[in-house]
């Protein structure tokens, strides 16, 4: 079989085990390279590997998850992706106040990269919070967590 080197962080080593046990069903030899985690985003920002599990926080604004991720000039573009197409998708979206053209625009975008398997996504995790009923003053923004509002009341 092909043999094909993921590394991982300590945080990811039960994604690594099941994802090496799933993708040697179909005839991948996965060598996992679990790493501390400072060594393994200094390798993931290099590019050495060939596959790696990322996280990131879905923010209201695609913009920061497609720019970013499958821009060509990306800052979170460590796996190298360059596609013109792409890039001129990413730069339309920024570009349009129209939020049906934009919807258009990021769907198109979508398709293109999902047809390329430029990631694979693997879960979702929904973004939850909670506080004791004595914490008072939150006011739920995504993607921020402003505490600076919050008072204990007991």
């Amino acid at each position: 079989g092909v043999v094909v080197n993921l590394i991982g962080s300590p945080d990811d080593q039960r994604e690594t085990e099941v994802l090496r046990s799933q993708l040697s069903e179909i005839g991948l030899d996965v060598q996992v390279d679990q790493m501390q985690t400072n060594a393994y985003v200094e390798r993931r920002t290099s590019g050495d590997y060939d596959m790696t599990l990322l996280g990131s926080v879905v923010d209201a604004d695609p913009d920061d998850g497609v720019w970013n991720y499958f821009h060509s000039e990306g800052p979170s573009n460590s796996i190298g992706y360059n596609n013109p197409e792409a890039d001129a998708l990413c730069d339309a979206q920024r570009e349009t106040a129209d939020e049906e053209e934009r919807t258009q625009i990021l769907q198109e975008l979508q398709a293109l990269v999902a047809g390329e398997a430029v990631y694979k996504f693997l879960h979702h995790l929904p973004d939850v919070t909670a506080f004791y009923n004595y914490v008072q003053g939150y006011v739920p923004i995504p993607e921020q967590r402003y505490l600076e509002t919050i008072w204990l009341e007991q």
